[in-house]
């Protein structure tokens, strides 16, 4: 119902509603072993709601991180990507959104994860990332936009973007940049 409200209201692209599909953020509610599973019913409950328009694959930045938390470890967010976008993949996603990253390290073990789920599945799509720049001008693990486009370059995106954390007053010169590049 919630994606098709989306859509009735004129919507081209639903998202998964997966945003907290790995394995170690399930793991805080007992859930870890069903990682797969519940990604893969959010693609499929999404695929059906959108028909022939567009579905975002949602994955979010987890309640861990390699360079600030240091709870987790790069090949671990490898893994944990790579279930879920398995799911995803099998769910029938067209394009699969990193979004809210707020650390460039996390994000290339996304990635890696992700590149891994592909040949897995045989399955290709297009990458987006979704950065969240916080009010002091840097993601919270220090990088600043330049830092973040320059990071993730080689990776071979299809988009790079910042979310609405700050507010529209804050986000301004971030996407002015972001849009140099």
């Amino acid at each position: 119902a919630v994606h098709q409200a989306y859509l009735d209201a004129g919507a081209d692209i639903v998202s998964t509603n997966t945003f907290g599909c790995a394995p170690y953020v399930l793991a805080e509610y007992g859930l870890a072993e069903r990682a797969h599973e519940i990604a893969l019913a959010g693609a499929r409950i999404a695929r059906e709601a959108a028909g022939e328009r567009f579905v975002l694959g949602a994955m979010g930045p987890s309640t861990r991180s390699i360079a600030i938390t240091r709870n987790v470890t790069f090949d671990e967010v490898t893994e944990a990507y790579a279930v879920q976008a398995r799911a995803l993949l099998e769910g029938g996603v067209d394009a699969l959104l990193l979004e809210t990253s707020q650390d460039t390290l996390n994000l290339k073990a996304a990635a890696v994860g992700i590149r891994r789920a592909m040949r897995q599945t045989g399955v290709e799509r297009p990458l987006m990332v979704s950065a969240t720049i916080e009010p002091m001008g840097t993601m919270l693990a220090g990088q600043g936009v330049e830092a973040l486009y320059i990071s993730l370059q080689h990776l071979g995106l299809f988009s790079i973007g910042l979310n609405c954390a700050t507010g529209p007053e804050f986000m301004t010169d971030h996407l002015r940049s972001l849009a140099g590049m």
